[in-house]
This record gives structure tokens, C-alpha cells and sequence, in this order.
């Protein structure tokens, strides 16, 4: 019993560090491409990974000519994201890292997993189930990084001759497209962190996958996947909005492609808007998969 109880506690300090090492860096860099993936945001894993940093506090930004000014000044405020797969033929996992300008590894996250077959919904429920872990950081930039190197830079040491010597940016190697899109459409903002308690985290060496609906549009276009927490829409594999459901019979829905006031009716859910040209309130069902 007493080895059970110190596995939760150093897995618990461990988290907890992991935490306040992020909260050093103030900027979140995602490559383009992921290594094993071949191409660039493939089923738009890049674009969800950066949005989804976003949310949870950080600022992220997708592939280097996107980067602020200052990073150019002080690289190591930088932590550059990756994402690890593993994908087998009943499951597809996926884990995400950050690593420091030297290359090393800052955060692991748990392991997200999906049991779909259809491949981008797999990768995305598999993310979102890694990003778990990310959400629990609670991340809040102290500015620790960008202090630290400045301080080293003015720093002389005894010696009467003093040498600054400059460190290079170390740049991932990537392709550049010649546009990347966003999973949602929209003005970028800086996202507000709010502080909640945490949860205990008991470490696993497997992440079970997250409970998914799959609801369908009555003409094919759209589709809808409902988690806890989560209202995701997609117009075939693009994700064209997002809400979080709560207690309620009703809810205000906003995507890129059309809104209205949606509820659930039996195995189905239904989404009433006004198309203009089109006189009255205009039914979208969604059919239970």
C-alpha cells in the first residue's frame, strides 16, 4: 500500500515541476510538417495542435515566418512542440512534447488514443485526449526564460576582458507552404487563464480513448462528434467550429459555415437557423452514427 501511495505522490511532484519549467517559456513554436507524417499539416494535425495550444493559454505560433521579433533576440523563450505516433491496427496514439533551444525535452504529455477508423477523426480524437495533460498545466507565462538569458548576456565575469558570445538560433529543418490554414476561422486573441483546482493525475502507461458520438448532417456535408466538454463540427475532415455543451436544453451554435440554436430530440440533434432567401426557421438534423 505504501508503494502505491509514493508512486502517486513522486508522479504528482513530477507534474507539478513539469508545470512550472512551461511556465518559463513564452512562446510555443509548431513545425508545419510532424516527421512521421510526410506532408505538410496532414489531416490539419498542425493547425489543430496550434489552435489547441492557444486554448489553453499559450502563445502559439504554426511554422517560423509567423514568429514575433523578440524571439529573433532571445530564442531560448522558445519551446518547440512535437507530436509522436503510434499507430496500430486496432488503435492510433499519439503523445505531445516540448522541447527547449537546446533541443531537450521540457514536457511529455499522457498518451491520447482512438479507436476510429476513419483517419482524421482518429488523429484529432487522439490529440485532444493528449491535450489533456496540457489543459492541467494551467499554464501562465512567469517570464523565468527570457529573464534568465538576458541576466546571462549582462553578466561579466572577473576578468578584465569580457567576450559576449552569441548563441544561434537552432531552427527545426522544415518545408515552408505557401499558406497554412487555421481550424477555425477568425481573429486571433490572446486567451484568459483561468485558475481551477487541479486534478490528481495517477500515472498509466496507457490512455484509454476518450467517449465520442459521431452525428451526421441528413445531406453528408457536416458532421458532429460530442465528447465531455467538447461540440466539435466539421465539414468533411475541416473543423469549422467549436462550443463547450453545458446544462441546458438548448445551445447557441456558431460555426464558419452557418449558426443557429441547437438542441437534442430523441437520437437526434437538431440545429434551427435562418438561410437567407428562404422564408421561416430552417431544420438541420443530425442523425446519431
Amino acid at each position: 500500500m505504501k508503494s502505491i501511495y509514493w508512486i502517486l505522490f513522486m508522479g504528482l511532484l513530477s507534474f507539478n515541476a513539469a508545470s512550472q519549467s512551461v511556465n518559463d517559456y513564452k512562446y510555443v513554436l509548431v513545425p508545419i510538417h510532424y516527421e512521421w507524417a510526410k506532408e505538410v499539416d496532414k489531416y490539419q494535425l498542425n493547425s489543430l495542435t496550434t489552435f489547441l495550444f492557444k486554448k489553453y493559454g499559450f502563445e502559439a505560433y504554426q511554422g517560423l515566418e509567423n514568429l514575433p521579433k523578440d524571439v529573433d533576440r532571445n530564442s531560448c523563450n522558445l519551446l518547440t512542440a512535437d507530436v509522436t505516433e503510434k499507430a496500430t491496427l486496432f488503435r492510433t496514439e499519439l503523445q505531445v512534447l516540448l522541447k527547449d533551444c537546446n533541443d531537450k525535452i521540457v514536457f511529455t504529455s499522457q498518451k491520447g488514443s482512438s479507436k476510429l477508423k476513419v483517419f482524421e477523426r482518429a488523429y484529432h480524437e487522439a490529440l485532444r485526449g493528449a491535450f489533456i495533460s496540457v489543459e492541467e498545466l494551467e499554464y501562465a507565462y512567469n517570464g523565468s526564460a527570457a529573464n534568465e538569458t538576458m541576466e546571462a548576456k549582462k553578466q561579466p565575469s572577473d576578468n578584465t576582458s569580457v567576450q559576449v558570445v552569441e548563441v544561434q538560433k537552432k531552427e527545426p529543418v522544415l518545408a515552408r507552404p505557401e499558406k497554412v490554414t487555421e481550424p477555425l476561422q477568425g481573429k486571433s486573441v490572446t486567451p484568459i487563464v483561468v485558475k481551477k483546482p487541479k486534478r490528481a493525475i495517477t500515472p498509466t502507461s496507457t490512455q484509454e480513448a476518450i467517449e465520442v458520438d459521431h452525428y451526421k448532417s441528413k445531406d453528408g456535408t457536416y458532421s458532429l462528434d460530442i465528447s465531455v466538454g467538447s461540440m466539435i463540427f466539421y465539414e468533411g475532415s475541416k473543423v469549422i467550429g467549436e462550443i463547450t455543451p453545458k446544462a441546458a436544453a438548448s445551445y447557441q451554435i456558431v460555426t464558419s459555415e452557418f449558426s443557429g440554436k441547437g438542441y437534442f430530440q430523441n437520437e437526434q440533434f437538431v440545429i434551427e437557423r435562418e438561410i437567407k432567401g428562404v422564408q421561416g426557421i430552417v431544420k438541420m438534423i443530425f442523425e446519431k452514427e
